[in-house]
């Protein structure tokens, strides 16, 4: 294995193959294999966290998890390789690809998740693969809430951790993340395939992104997003960043109005 992707605080993805069929897989593993320390039991409680949530989800719009495997003293999940890499990646390559069919299969996705009653909590275009078919794969749930989960995992780290462009107001907030944080975070994401650029472009430093989301300022609209044929999108991206969170639409809402919007731009 080599890898294939940059590090990432729980330990990296790794490219590799299969043994049997030497199909490509992804593998992520767990920061500082087995040695028997605080850190590392950290780690492994994460991954079987995330282990725990992943394995229940079965959808066209969420990557698969293949189990777990044991590579050179390092365990981690085993998923399918893509490679056409994340969602940006992808359309920095395939710049004229149609946009809101991804931004659909996006809502879809998440949709399917809060009907297995699974909150993401950390949706982001990084956190969105492109499968070798152009089909939109969720991942990356390690940030994901079960609440009704039937296995109890005791809390493994003190700090919070988000990802502040596409984070909602009650998460800087240290509320808890929920439905409502997702549709915020689903809103930001829908924006930034859109546009091609990450939430608060125009603020460089994420400390001013905290401020001005502090202050419950909102992304301006852009020009991908101007024209009558958008102005039911744009309202909803708006009603998903709604400071009232019971007036945030839910994905199952978001993906009927992007279908709408597609629906027209064929007649």
């Amino acid at each position: 294995m080599h890898t294939a992707t940059n590090h990432r605080g729980f330990g990296g993805i790794f490219e590799g193959c299969m043994d049997l069929d030497r199909k490509r897989v992804a593998f992520k593993c767990a920061r500082g294999g087995l040695n028997p320390n605080e850190e590392t039991h950290k780690a492994l409680k994460d991954l079987s966290r995330e282990a725990y949530i992943w394995s229940k989800l079965e959808h066209v719009n969420v990557a698969k998890l293949y189990g777990f495997a044991l590579v050179n003293g390092r365990i981690g999940m085993v998923s399918p390789w893509m490679e056409n890499g994340n969602i940006m990646q992808y359309l920095r390559a395939r710049p004229l690809v149609n946009r809101y069919s991804l931004c659909a299969q996006i809502a879809n996705g998440l949709a399917y998740l809060h009907a297995q009653g699974v909150v993401h909590g950390d949706l982001k275009g990084a956190n969105v693969l492109i499968a070798d078919d152009v089909t939109v794969k969720l991942t990356d749930f390690g940030n994901a809430i079960l609440p009704n989960g039937s296995l109890r995992f005791t809390g493994t780290s003190g700090t919070l951790c988000f990802s502040a462009r596409w984070a909602a107001l009650e998460i800087l907030e240290y509320k808890p993340r929920n439905f409502s944080t997702d549709s915020y975070a689903l809103g930001m994401t829908l924006l930034e395939v859109i546009t091609g650029k990450v939430p608060f472009h125009e603020k460089p430093i994420e400390v001013i992104v905290i401020s001005s989301i502090l202050k419950f300022e909102l992304p301006r609209r852009p020009e991908e997003l101007r024209g009558r044929e958008n102005e039911n999108l744009w309202n909803v991206l708006l009603n998903c960043w709604s400071k009232i969170l019971s007036c945030r639409k839910t994905a199952d809402e978001v993906y009927a109005t992007i279908m709408e919007r597609l629906s027209d731009s064929q007649t």
